[in-house]
């Protein structure tokens, strides 16, 4: 990964106000993307 951040837009939707599954579902996408393999190789 470069060293400054990538620019990555992602609207999520929760429905009848179920947070959590829109986080699981955020997170899946992210992880499917390599995007939170980056940004943990990134941090640490």
């Amino acid at each position: 990964m470069a060293k400054h951040l990538k620019c990555i837009t992602r609207t999520m939707m929760a429905q009848e106000g179920n947070v959590e599954g829109a986080y699981r579902t955020l997170n899946r996408i992210l992880t499917m993307d390599g995007l939170i393999e980056d940004i943990n190789q990134w941090q640490y």
